[in-house]
């Protein structure tokens, strides 16, 4: 009945933080959003997913990054001087085709309901450093989408033949748009199941989530550290949960207090 992420709320004897790990999509319906945003209302501090696009800051800023990409024996790789373009027009098209289907499934956008406030620290990487990132591991903005399983010749037919629809009054073009949010639906939990899991996408996977988190762990261990209680946040995309969890528990002697799940898409006729 419905796609779901998760949140999940961990707890540390050797510290005094409590922290909640908010899996997310980026298009949903707009409860979801508001159901979220109450989930937040209250932390002292939210670390959120975001990648910064801007060249004014210096390619080897990031020790974690810098590291990371040296004990892989590649930063032959970043030292060459790159240009950008590609990856920004492919960014811009990421974009704009998310604010498409946001509009076609009468979807709410992340960005316009979850505005970040005084207290919100963006934990990411900025624009050269991802841009880098994908040089590094030899990955295409581009061919992202090529790693993941989605059904994208059906899915895109699907969409070009209920465009094609009446729309006033028309039953068949209700239940179309109903079977195609659950393909896309079915399509997304598979392609991020394959992205967290599967050995022919480690690579993908090291670049896009585990130096990632890596990059918002390093804003968060500081807190780790703090003399007074803290209830703590991470905003990210659901596929970066995973890890999260697993780091945090594995590293930083976290345990798992308990976790529940968000509807995002209804998927009712």
């Amino acid at each position: 009945t419905a796609l779901q992420t998760s949140v999940y709320t961990l707890v540390s004897k050797d510290t005094n933080v409590r922290l909640k790990i908010i899996g997310v999509v980026h298009v949903a319906d707009k409860e979801y959003y508001l159901n979220i945003q109450k989930i937040i209302n209250d932390l002292d501090y939210l670390f959120y997913e975001g990648i910064r696009v801007s060249t004014a800051q210096n390619r080897s800023g990031n020790p974690i990054l810098q590291s990371s990409l040296r004990k892989n024996n590649i930063l032959s790789y970043v030292a060459q001087s790159t240009d950008d373009y590609d990856t920004r027009r492919s960014i811009k098209k990421y974009s704009d085709l998310k604010t498409e289907i946001a509009r076609f499934l009468n979807f709410a956008d992340q960005a316009e309901l979850l505005k970040p406030k005084s207290n919100w620290i963006n934990a990411d990487m900025d624009f050269t450093q991802f841009v880098d990132l994908l040089r590094a591991y030899k990955i295409g903005f581009d061919s992202l989408s090529s790693h993941f399983s989605t059904d994208s010749k059906s899915i895109s037919k699907d969409y070009s033949e209920i465009m094609n629809m009446e729309q006033t009054d028309n039953p068949e073009y209700t239940a179309r748009i109903a079977n195609f949010k659950r393909k896309m639906s079915q399509n997304l939990v598979k392609s991020a199941f394959d992205l967290c899991y599967l050995e022919e996408m480690r690579l993908p996977r090291e670049a896009i989530i585990i130096e990632r988190n890596k990059i918002a762990l390093s804003f968060l261990k500081p807190k780790f550290k703090s003399q007074v209680p803290l209830e703590l946040g991470l905003l990210y995309g659901a596929a970066h949960t995973p890890n999260f969890v697993e780091i945090l528990t594995r590293d930083y002697n976290f345990e798992i207090e308990s976790y529940e799940w968000l509807d995002a898409w209804s998927l009712q006729n």
